[in-house]
């Protein structure tokens, strides 16, 4: 091979060598309504973009549609340029109504729990992650209406949301939830700041 086609075919790998990831920054789309842009269809594929490129300021996910699934959140890395005394990664809904345990037509995000959730888990589980705030949104631990009725409940039932492991500043404002066990349960434990506003959180 001469000195010319070796240098093409060095330029060549360095051009096309292992790609490199942006991390998250701004605003993002979830919209599994068919009717719109969409960056992301479930909040999974959300969350496993921010864990595998991380962000580096704010990342405001606005959630549109009603969902039949567990959200489980981890720690995922933050660049230098991510003040955790400033930037969140925030899931924005549309809005809720907030008196009552029941889902009405105005309450616009729902999340309901997966139709394949027989374990007693949550329904959102934040383990490790920090920095997150969810908005305006329903979080109900029942089964939805792909499983036939509106009410049924997993056997056993977890708890709607769950903070637990090195989880840290965390928020819920203007959010409602709903279900047979606790409506938050926060563990003990390294489990720093957690803050509810603006919210009602039914469980028994």
């Amino acid at each position: 091979m001469s000195r010319y086609a070796t240098l093409v075919v060095l330029v060549c790998f360095a051009l096309t060598g292992t790609p490199t990831f942006a991390q998250l920054n701004g605003t993002y789309t979830i919209n599994n309504t068919g009717s719109g842009s969409a960056d992301y269809t479930t909040f999974a594929d959300a969350i496993a973009a921010l864990v595998a490129n991380g962000a580096s300021a704010d990342v405001i996910f606005e959630v549109k549609g009603i969902y039949e699934e567990d959200i489980a959140i981890p720690a995922y890395p933050q660049t230098a340029t991510f003040d955790v005394s400033l930037h969140n990664v925030i899931f924005r809904g549309e809005g809720i109504v907030p008196e009552g345990a029941g889902q009405t037509t105005l309450d616009q995000t729902v999340v309901h729990r997966s139709p394949t959730s027989s374990v007693p888990k949550p329904l959102v589980i934040i383990n490790g992650a920090t920095n997150i705030r969810f908005e305006d949104m329903f979080l109900r631990g029942l089964y939805g209406p792909s499983t036939g009725t509106s009410s049924g409940l997993p056997t056993p039932n977890g708890p709607v949301v769950q903070v637990f492991g090195s989880a840290a500043r965390i928020t819920l404002d203007q959010v409602k939830t709903f279900g047979l066990n606790e409506g938050l349960l926060i563990n003990q434990g390294s489990v720093d700041q957690v803050t509810v506003r603006n919210s009602v959180l039914f469980g028994q």
